[in-house]
């Protein structure tokens, strides 16, 4: 949420710099905040122009707080921009405004040099005083665009040094409005035509799949009872006989007079499209690792005696010693310290991080950020914090930290753990905190595994079924690389390849529908052209028929409209990838 309100008072900055801007250099037009042009399906920070349909101007406003999250915001940014590029009246000039850019290398001067102007705010000397007011104001800047616009020019008005920075701001962003990149002037004729041409295709039909949702449930049901769900989940008179208690716990299933009965439409989604053999082949081709997540979820009921163990020792707990002594118990014997079976885990380390979070009411409300600075362990190893690394190694019961570390991780538990919750807390909290695990095991960690690939590998296994010759998944590279002359660092999208046929694969939800459309608009037009040296003119690729997208989850109508004229020439889903291999097979 503060990094959501962060980016929205950068806005609000922009917003007030950009009127000013257009004043000073003499444009003709008006400022629109999160306008819609008509042409567009993407909503654009900012246009300038003599109305809202007819803009001369888009700005893009960057605040990203990671390399991976810059990179998709870039993609993003992207696909916004050549939308704008190629479906508007005119061409606008496109200007990037990084106000944050934690940028994977490489990625930065690859899309830096896409836009007409970019101006790296986060590098100029002003910024510190402007970066202040933000951080200092998350809390207090309004609701509304009006109440921070109001609360904002207040504080200008009322801050020399704010309004000082702010005036050399606004001269930047002056001197950029008017710079033209006329370079990509070729591709941007190039994808104005088969945009053109794609306006007069037959337009996809969306529908919602659940495969890698849905999957990713049924994977937490052990085999015996997946079987049984298989064959009786669709008779009216539900599933006798005992299920796990587990099943119930997570809502998949509900209790009748006649039997279980199944309740989750995603898993009923999955099973009804795929198939019993389908859902098995995902299932057995999952990563081993994602066996971490499932144990969690399977002993749910284990939850309530966690709690009370850390009610009986509260006052142990919240001693620094008193708490690595418990730690290193439970890492050496987890099952003898809670006498619970199937407890592998460093169990102790895990309930009280999720009754922290429970108690603070935010699923991230204990990251590691904030582990990371309790503990007082802040080195970096192989560019990543070393918590990172040594957290995952401890908690698996795979590696004991060494004592220094341990002492500083015991110590900062326990501080944390006596500010946030009381004793006379924890009874309360017991009946919360099974959400949080199912949240953080099932919703953050499970089914968004970036190895867990179902639409990926059911494509695999119909090329091998009709012994297609076939590229495996591999990272190709784009006119953005080629251009910008990157290489393979950044700015890549994996493709199978079946001869001259490129396909890609998303799974997307209602909460990233957007932001996935806009990364897929751009990652099509990055593949589809290429840049020729000798001509110093854009292309289009050379060996590339035809770029398929297999999609799942829940784009809409307009969803896949936008990304067939973006450039993908066929979009299907799981269930029609058979039909689709066997034309290939002809």
């Amino acid at each position: 949420m503060a990094n959501e309100v962060r980016g929205l008072l950068y806005e609000t900055i922009t917003h007030y710099a950009l009127l000013k801007a257009v004043q000073a250099s003499n444009i003709s037009g008006e400022v629109f905040w999160n306008e819609k042009p008509n042409g567009m399906s993407i909503n654009p920070d900012f246009t300038i122009g003599k109305n809202r349909d007819h803009v001369s101007h888009v700005i893009l406003v960057t605040a990203s707080g990671s390399s991976r999250n810059a990179e998709m915001k870039s993609w993003r940014n992207l696909g916004e921009t050549f939308e704008a590029k190629l479906q508007l009246p005119q061409v606008p000039i496109a200007i990037n405004l990084y106000y944050k850019s934690e940028v994977k290398k490489g990625l930065s001067e690859a899309v830096d040099s896409l836009y007409d102007s970019t101006v790296h705010f986060d590098n100029k000397k002003y910024f510190a005083e402007i970066k202040n007011w933000v951080e200092n104001n998350i809390g207090l800047a309004g609701s509304t665009k009006e109440l921070r616009a109001e609360h904002f020019e207040h504080a200008v008005a009322s801050n020399v040094e704010l309004a000082s920075s702010i005036e050399l701001l606004i001269k930047d962003i002056t001197t950029v409005l008017t710079v033209e990149n006329l370079q990509l002037d070729s591709l941007w004729s190039l994808m104005a035509e088969d945009y053109k041409a794609a306006l007069l295709q037959t337009p996809f039909a969306a529908r919602n799949t659940y495969v890698k949702r849905g999957i990713g449930k049924l994977m937490v049901l052990e085999q015996n009872v997946r079987e049984c769900l298989y064959k009786n989940y669709k008779k009216s008179g539900g599933i006798k006989g005992a299920l796990p208690s587990y099943c119930f716990e997570l809502g998949f299933f509900t209790k009748t007079l006649a039997g279980a009965r199944l309740v989750d439409d995603e898993i009923k989604g999955a099973i009804a499209l795929l198939g019993q053999k389908a859902c098995e082949l995902i299932i057995a081709k999952s990563p081993k690792a994602m066996d971490l997540w499932l144990k969690p979820l399977r002993n749910l009921s284990k939850v309530g005696a966690h709690v009370e163990f850390v009610y009986d020792n509260y006052e142990q707990l919240t001693s620094s010693e008193g708490l690595k002594k418990l730690l290193l118990e439970c890492f050496h014997d987890p099952v003898g310290m809670s006498s619970e079976d199937s407890d592998e885990k460093l169990w102790l380390f895990e309930i009280m991080v999720s009754l922290i979070k429970t108690q603070s009411g935010k699923f991230q409300g204990y990251g590691l950020a904030k582990m990371a600075k309790d503990f007082d362990i802040s080195e970096v190893s192989e560019g990543q914090p070393l918590l990172r690394f040594l957290l995952p190694k401890f908690t698996q019961r795979q590696e004991l930290p060494d004592d220094t570390s341990l002492e500083k991780i015991a110590t900062g538990l326990a501080s944390r753990f006596s500010n946030d919750v009381d004793k006379s807390d924890i009874s309360k909290l017991k009946d919360l905190v099974s959400k949080w695990v199912i949240k953080e095991n099932l919703e953050d960690r499970l089914i968004p595994y970036r190895n867990f690939e179902p639409v990926l590998w059911l494509l695999e296994a119909e090329l091998k079924k009709h012994a297609i010759d076939y590229e495996a998944k591999c990272a190709y590279t784009g006119w953005i690389n080629e251009y910008a002359e990157v290489g393979k660092r950044s700015a890549t999208t994996p493709f199978v390849r079946v001869g001259n046929t490129y396909i890609h694969w998303k799974t997307v939800s209602d909460a990233g529908r957007g932001h996935k459309k806009k990364e897929l608009a751009a990652r099509a037009r990055a593949f589809k052209y290429q840049y020729d040296v000798e001509s110093e003119q854009f292309i289009r690729r050379n060996g590339l028929d035809k770029l398929v997208l297999l999609v799942d989850g829940t784009f809409d109508d307009k969803d896949l409209r936008a990304l067939q004229t973006s450039g993908w020439d066929l979009i299907l889903y799981p269930d029609e990838i058979s039909g689709f291999v066997a034309d290939l097979a002809k």
